[in-house]
């Protein structure tokens, strides 16, 4: 079974192949398996971006020349109506109507850290928790290359219609103004490539 470049779904997360185990459709295991996962190029969705190279030239991941490190994603979804909402930290938030689009990132993990956000039941840890929990993801990106969730999110920010909403979402480990992005309209796919 090949991958598609279309978004993640909650299909794409389960771990059989047409109701074969993985093992029995001939997919790698142990180490194999880890080194597959890592240096697959047709993930679910990834988004690539131009800048493979640090800043002294050299490749951004010595293990895969020429490929940066996989730590970012974009999680989309869609908001109905103006909606209260209790928000952890942030206390209640009014999102109004329209599509939002969830930057994250993590250093290891990544693939889980989509399907956790994927997943309906799940304890509600993340600002993005109590959100998919209210509003279930319609889709997801791995990025590879942007600079990072700060960087990816004022750059979707600056896109025709979209801003950062509500302020400081997402954003309780730095100082930006947030990692979700309001979009009147769907956004399209090759918008979300521009911006990384």
């Amino acid at each position: 079974m090949s991958r598609s470049s279309a978004p993640w779904s909650a299909g794409a997360a389960r771990t059989t192949v047409r109701g074969a185990s993985r093992a029995a459709a001939g997919w790698p295991r142990g180490r194999d398996a880890a080194r597959a996962r890592r240096g697959a190029s047709a993930d679910a969705g990834r988004v690539a971006s131009s800048s493979d190279k640090r800043a002294d030239g050299k490749p951004a991941d010595e293990r895969r020349p020429g490929v940066a490190p996989a730590r970012l994603y974009i999680v989309l979804t869609c908001v109905p109506r103006c909606t209260r909402l209790a928000v952890g930290s942030l206390g209640t938030v009014t999102l109004e109507r329209g599509w939002y689009a969830y930057v994250g990132s993590a250093v290891r993990g990544r693939r889980a850290r989509v399907a956790r956000h994927l997943a309906r039941e799940k304890p509600r840890r993340w600002h993005a928790d109590h959100l998919f929990a209210a509003f279930p993801a319609r889709g997801a990106w791995l990025v590879d290359g942007a600079a990072g969730e700060c960087a990816l999110a004022a750059a979707l920010a600056a896109l025709p219609d979209a801003e950062r909403r509500p302020p400081r979402f997402g954003a309780g480990d730095c100082r930006c103004a947030g990692h979700l992005v309001r979009f009147g309209r769907r956004p399209l796919r090759r918008d979300l490539a521009a911006a990384a």
